[in-house]
């Protein structure tokens, strides 16, 4: 898969790079975000759409994390929210 070098998350910025045998201890897993290292790691023996889905997910997810612990960001996205629904329904 193609995957990119560097990836941005809100307010965050992290590498993104594959590697062999990635898990958690007891489980094998597709990806991982870690947090002091900057780092998205995804399993290079996925397949490529295990892959995509992997990478997916830990930007969705990070993103979700970084809004949950941002008051001002919530705030911003309520009211992006606020005016799109007022442009495409009124």
């Amino acid at each position: 898969m193609n995957i990119p070098e560097k990836i941005r998350v809100l307010h965050q910025t992290y590498r993104v790079s594959e590697v062999d045998n990635l898990h958690d201890g007891a489980d094998d897993l597709y990806g991982q975000v870690r947090y002091l290292e900057e780092r998205i790691l995804l399993n290079s023996g996925a397949s490529d759409e295990a892959e995509k889905a992997a990478l997916m997910h830990e930007t969705i997810a990070e993103g979700l994390v970084s809004i949950r612990n941002n008051r001002d960001m919530l705030l911003e996205i309520k009211d992006l929210i606020k005016e799109y629904v007022k442009w495409q329904f009124f």
